[in-house]
């Protein structure tokens, strides 16, 4: 079996990193290979290769209908993550210090870009009012930077377009 991944356009470095961190490990060549590039091009290329067995995507709920249309002639495997909405929940018996960072942790982690961002939160009744006042001197406390610099809590977004979506939705 071999594997071709074809990172976002807006993080294909991650992407070349990994190539890096697989060809130390002396696998036969073509085991693991990147390909970067647009997905309008190169995604759908990828998609419709009657070659390709399966194609696993992680994004948004649009990009996944694209790639079942192209993949849909071949009649491939799909595995896909769209568009998810990651809840919390917090229970009576919690340990509210655990779950106030956890859930800072889980909320702004890579600035809120992860595929498994936790974008709500459920919270008991009993600590809805702690919670809160907690989630809330715990947000104010992030450190705002560069993710050049890990003393930061959370660095920029992966683009400009990312960073118009977030103020839309703000």
């Amino acid at each position: 079996n071999t594997c071709v991944m074809k990172p976002p356009s807006v993080n294909s470095l991650t992407g070349l990193k990994f190539a890096e961190l697989v060809a130390a490990l002396e696998l036969p060549p073509g085991t693991v290979n990147i390909v970067t590039g647009p997905g309008g091009s190169v995604g759908t290329a990828l998609a419709s290769h009657p070659d390709v067995d399966l194609v696993g995507f992680t994004g948004s709920t649009e990009t996944g209908r694209s790639i079942m249309a192209a993949a849909s002639p071949t009649i491939k495997k799909l595995v896909m993550e769209l568009g998810g909405k990651n809840p919390m929940l917090v229970l009576a018996d919690v340990d509210l210090e655990s779950a106030v960072m956890g859930a800072v942790r889980g909320c702004f982690a890579s600035a809120g870009q992860l595929c498994v961002s936790i974008e709500r939160i459920y919270v008991h009744e009993s600590l809805y009012d702690r919670f809160l006042s907690a989630l809330v001197y715990a947000t104010k406390a992030i450190r705002l930077g560069t993710r050049l610099d890990w003393s930061y809590d959370v660095g920029s977004l992966a683009s400009a377009k990312q960073m118009a979506t977030v103020e839309a939705h703000v």
